[in-house]
């Protein structure tokens, strides 16, 4: 009989223990949901807040891709209308000056320098087309070479603007999640 209620006390404390152990585990388990809640929240926060400088330094990139490729048109081999070049140039141009207007304050430093950087880029290329055209067909063999060159480094301020798309919102949720 000693030997009964010795083997029901080990069984009463071995259920107790388990007892404890799935409790703690129940509340590991909501402290992990609480979490990943949390960082959701924040990502979704994150991800509003930052969405509208996000699509700006998107409409940028976009804007000096249409830049870049009428630049192409114009270095290639092919005939292209400089008076069409300039007219296409316009939209772009405009959007990438305005864009910066709006949004340049609140960007992040190295985005703001390459944005301000190509906008001042494709002002002179502008100047320098309407300026350099001999007809309507060709431009000098120099400011061929030159609008070549500018391209890359239009391509350069493009590589920035995209980097700092992609960390203004991985800072934005490490900011809040610092907060959280």
């Amino acid at each position: 009989m000693k030997v009964e209620v010795i083997v029901a006390i080990i069984s009463g404390v071995c259920a107790l223990i388990a007892s404890v152990q799935a409790v703690r585990t129940n509340i590991a388990v909501e402290k992990m949901k609480e979490t990943t809640a949390r960082r959701q929240k924040a990502f979704e926060i994150a991800a509003s807040e930052s969405a509208p400088i996000e699509t700006a330094l998107a409409q940028a990139w976009q804007d000096i891709q249409l830049i870049k490729e009428i630049i192409s048109s114009l270095t290639s081999h092919a005939r292209y209308d400089v008076d069409i070049a300039l007219a296409d140039l316009e939209p772009p141009c405009s959007r990438l000056m305005e864009g910066y207007a709006k949004w340049g304050a609140s960007i992040p430093e190295q985005a703001r320098k390459d944005w301000h950087n190509a906008k001042g880029t494709v002002a002179s290329v502008q100047l320098m087309i309407k300026e350099s055209r001999t007809n309507k067909s060709e431009l000098p063999s120099n400011v061929i070479e030159v609008l070549k060159e500018t391209r890359t480094f239009l391509t350069d301020h493009q590589m920035a603007i995209v980097a700092a798309r992609q960390s203004i919102r991985d800072s934005n949720i490490e900011h809040l999640l610092t907060l959280i």
